[in-house]
């Protein structure tokens, strides 16, 4: 692909992971059948931070980002935009659903700027190739119930590189269609490698950690001084608040996509107490983690 070159060592930056493949109907959302958006087939996309494309194999579906609508039947291709976005769909509605990360460590998606984007299958027949595939090999791990658990179950190494490289050519086919069409891909934002190192041990870091940029300094090789500077002017945050962050969208990840009690969410998220965890989330987010649960059902997602 000659679209976009940089060094190797930028790539490896490149963080990719399938969340969810499935095939079939949507549901029609709301938490009841009293609940308005129930019978209007409205939602609110759920994963804003992550990239997504729908094959429609019956009915239709209008996206609303910003000020732009995208509106699509049956045998053709969906590429919303990353980002909050309204999405109505008919009740007939079934799809290919591939939803995944492409993104740099700066939180930048790999295709952002130009989508969304509508086209016939039959124009790239490649993309419904290699999304197949990439279902046919993580269809024994789907859960039947839920399909959007997918990062629930339980894989061997060689399963999970499995779907690894599936994933992979369905991003490079979905990248040269996007590139045929006009979307150029996003360039590595965070550029110096000592921010990029700090920021690889960041994510490896477990959710209850604290860092201490006095160690972080010293692992890339600066003093603190530079490395606050540096970071801070890359990033536009501190280490600290770089974790918290992640430890936010794990959370809602958690409460959205598991079924595991507030309890346990609360150890896996570093709080001794359930009543520690409460406090924090109704801080964050003005109610409870138990409401916040509520108003999301407990169905396959888009």
């Amino acid at each position: 692909m000659d679209y976009l070159t940089t060094r190797y060592h930028d790539w490896m930056s490149l963080k990719t992971n399938l969340l969810w493949v499935y095939e079939g109907a949507v549901p029609r959302g709301g938490n009841s059948p009293a609940d308005p958006a129930w019978n209007q087939g409205q939602k609110f996309a759920r994963f804003p931070e992550t990239s997504l494309a729908w094959l429609l194999l019956k009915g239709r579906v209008r996206v609303v980002h910003d000020d732009r609508v995208l509106e699509a039947g049956a045998g053709q291709w969906v590429i919303p935009r990353p980002g909050l976005r309204r999405q109505t769909f008919s009740p007939d509605m079934e799809i290919l659903s591939v939803r995944f990360q492409a993104v740099w460590p700066d939180g930048c998606a790999l295709f952002d700027e130009g989508l969304g984007i509508v086209f016939p299958h039959d124009r790239f027949p490649e993309m419904e190739k290699t999304a197949r595939e990439l279902l046919a090999i993580a269809k024994p791990y789907i859960p039947p119930d839920v399909p959007t658990r997918l990062s629930t179950v339980d894989f061997s190494l060689g399963q999970f590189i499995d779907i690894k490289i599936a994933l992979l050519r369905f991003i490079a086919c979905l990248a040269q269609v996007l590139i045929r069409c006009g979307v150029k891909p996003t360039r590595l934002g965070t550029r110096d490698e000592r921010i990029l190192h700090a920021l690889s041990i960041l994510d490896f870091m477990s959710l209850t950690s604290k860092p201490r940029e006095q160690d972080l300094a010293r692992e890339v090789g600066l003093v603190l001084s530079q490395f606050v500077r540096l970071f801070r002017a890359e990033m536009s945050m501190t280490p600290k608040r770089y974790l918290e962050i992640r430890r936010h969208d794990a959370c809602k990840d958690l409460l959205i996509n598991s079924s595991l009690p507030l309890k346990r969410i609360a150890m896996e998220l570093g709080f001794s107490q359930q009543s520690d965890f409460s406090c924090w989330f109704k801080k964050h987010y003005k109610i409870s983690p138990k409401t916040f649960r509520a108003r999301f059902p407990e169905v396959p997602q888009l």
